[in-house]
């Protein structure tokens, strides 16, 4: 849209002003004015809807909107970005917050310049980590003057943002610099002028339950520690930083597909969730749904240098890992990965169906929702761990579990079949016999084929992460343990996804899907005492056939 000239007599552009006024009142507007001022001046229903026109015109002068600037670097491509999915992440102070809810409220308010959705009536929801980040941040940025620094224009005397040196966008124009005494803050993104409602949560605390804006788009906040809102149809989503729960990620996508909605995360690395992490390795990836943003605050030009340079240097001291994820923008995630080493593309394997001679172990993960198994299998050169199939059971009992595992063995008989032996030696709720025997029992009902070691029992999975972590690493590290292609996919990205918890990293993150990557460490463990191999038809009470070597391993894992 084309700015009225300044220098010229405001009368001479009524047509221009004109499209400044609000599409309700477009109606009253002349399809042509006159050219003389004179005849202006004397047509009084003229002259009053020029006043209008002028004080809708300085209405958008002092819009904070109008006089929002992108941040140097990426943040013009990601207000351009009209990808379903978009990602803003960053060091400290870098700017992701403003970038992202001056993004919203131009949606929201139906002033988005790319034209992404209407604008009007939409219907969206804006998500933060708790009610207090809600209300300190989020809706502070957008309803409290302050989102950015304003000055006067040197010219006209009009209210603008403090503006970047044209030659060199990361450093402040040097006139707005000399001048900073008459910096203000910018009026509110979303203004009390343009909310028709507004009902609070806690109003006392400034923290909303739900904004009505007047182009009739409605906001719903709500906290991550809440459950996510069922049945709606919706134009946007918003999520900011970190969530608490990652229920709302799966329940909020499909929400945006009747309206072909808008997602969009601003989120620090050091506090991005697991989830935040995977849709940044779609981006990388080339996903064509996700498109990744990256402000760094060393770019950020309206902090002062030196504060950037003290800041840089505070954490350049705290460490190295401090420095690459608030300084560079480095994913902290990516030093909590429980196997960092793991990569399919270094231990995967391509196999199409599985020799007959090869010994075959099954490790089970029991659970109510979803109960998982993983098949270890061992050459008869017994040197090598290979992970050559896996299988979730979601939603089926212990029968259906059972027939699942019969379908997949196909009358095969194996090694052994493990099991969590925390789950395993769980009463449930209106039972009196364990996981493990329920399990057991199921299995003989329908004809699951027995295993060499203990029949149709279990034997005891080791049940400390911490040890069952070393049996991995240590079959990884000596490149002993490998991962059948296209057949272990979900445990690919299980076993790429482990994580440990931020607060504690003896502990691992629970809400990750680890069903599978579970599994494979009990199997793993299995063989602490050596990696050995047998003749799979071999009669299960020929004990005669074991060597020393081997019948010292069973007897140690029987006993545990």
């Amino acid at each position: 849209m084309t700015e009225p000239d300044p220098t010229k007599s405001i009368l001479f552009d009524l047509e221009e002003l004109a499209a400044h006024m609000p599409s309700s009142e477009q109606t009253s507007i002349p399809k042509s004015f006159p050219k003389d001022d004179m005849e202006v001046w004397s047509n009084k229903s003229l002259l009053r809807l020029a006043m209008q026109m002028i004080g809708a015109y300085a209405d958008r002068m002092r819009d904070a909107l109008a006089m929002y600037r992108p941040l140097p670097g990426q943040a013009s491509d990601f207000h351009e970005c009209t990808r379903r999915i978009r990602l803003v992440n960053g060091s400290n102070q870098a700017g992701k917050t403003l970038v992202a809810e001056a993004e919203c409220a131009r949606i929201w308010r139906g002033k988005d310049p790319f034209k992404k959705r209407k604008n009007r009536d939409l219907k969206t929801v804006a998500v933060g980590k708790d009610a207090r980040h809600i209300g300190q941040v989020m809706w502070r940025k957008l309803y409290l003057p302050g989102a950015f620094d304003c000055i006067p224009d040197e010219i006209t005397g009009a209210i603008r943002a403090v503006k970047t040196d044209p030659s060199n966008p990361y450093e402040l124009w040097p006139a707005d610099l000399e001048r900073k005494s008459l910096w203000v803050p910018s009026p509110p993104l979303m203004p009390p002028s343009c909310i028709a409602s507004l009902t609070w949560e806690s109003a006392g605390e400034g923290i909303p339950k739900i904004t009505t804006l007047k182009n009739g788009t409605e906001i719903l906040w709500c906290t991550s520690n809440g459950a996510p809102p069922n049945g709606l149809q919706l134009d946007l989503v918003h999520f900011d930083e970190e969530l608490t729960s990652d229920r709302w990620l799966p329940e909020m996508l499909p929400r945006l597909m009747r309206y072909g909605g808008i997602f969009i995360w601003s989120a620090t690395p050091q506090a991005s969730t697991p989830q935040f992490y995977d849709l940044h390795k779609r981006a990388e990836a080339g996903d064509p749904d996700v498109s990744e943003f990256t402000l760094l605050v060393q770019n950020n030009p309206y902090l002062p240098a030196a504060a950037k340079e003290s800041f840089r240097r505070d954490m350049l001291a705290l460490g190295d890992e401090e420095y690459q994820v608030r300084w560079h923008g480095k994913y902290a995630i990516q030093g909590r990965a429980v196997y960092p080493d793991y990569d399919l593309a270094k231990y995967g394997f391509d196999l199409d169906t599985v020799p007959s001679n090869w010994m075959i172990v099954v490790a089970v993960d029991p659970g109510t929702a979803v109960s998982a198994f993983v098949v270890l299998a061992i050459p008869p050169s017994g040197d090598v761990v290979y992970v050559v199939d896996e299988c979730e059971c979601r939603n089926k009992d212990a029968r259906g579990f059972a027939l699942e595992l019969k379908r997949y063995l196909d009358g095969r008989r194996p090694e052994a079949y493990i099991i969590d032996k925390q789950a395993g030696g769980q009463v449930s709720m209106g039972r009196t016999d364990t996981v493990a025997d329920h399990y057991t029992k199921m299995m003989e009902e329908v004809g699951v084929p027995p295993s060499r070691i203990s029949g149709l029992s279990f034997v005891w999975g080791c049940n400390v992460p911490a040890a069952r972590e070393l049996s991995v690493k240590g079959l990884m590290g000596s490149g002993r343990l490998k991962f059948r292609r296209g057949h272990v996919n979900r445990l690919d990205k299980q076993i790429a996804g482990r994580y440990y918890r931020k607060d504690n990293m003896e502990l691992r993150e629970k809400r990750t899907v680890h069903d599978l990557c579970d599994s494979l460490e009990y199997g793993c463990a299995f063989f602490d005492d050596g990696i050995y191999w047998r003749e799979p038809e071999q009669p299960i009470l020929n004990s005669s056939a074991y060597d020393d070597r081997v019948y010292e391993s069973l007897m140690k894992k029987l006993r545990r």
